[in-house]
């Protein structure tokens, strides 16, 4: 999915993926981490630059 809206709920540090080979996922682009939104795998830009809620 892209440019999905980002819930509030999935935007703290409880869904973000640090073990991205782990799960067998590219490293994300600079600047931006991965996230588990219910059963999605998704990157986003990280904070704390202001970033557009979308994944």
């Amino acid at each position: 999915m892209h440019g999905a809206y980002l819930a509030q709920e999935y935007r703290g540090s409880r869904y973000v993926v640090n073990d991205w080979r782990g799960r067998h996922l590219s490293a994300p682009p600079r600047g931006y981490h991965w996230v588990q939104a219910n059963n999605t795998t998704c990157w986003r830009r990280s904070p704390p630059a202001s970033s557009p809620r979308y994944c």
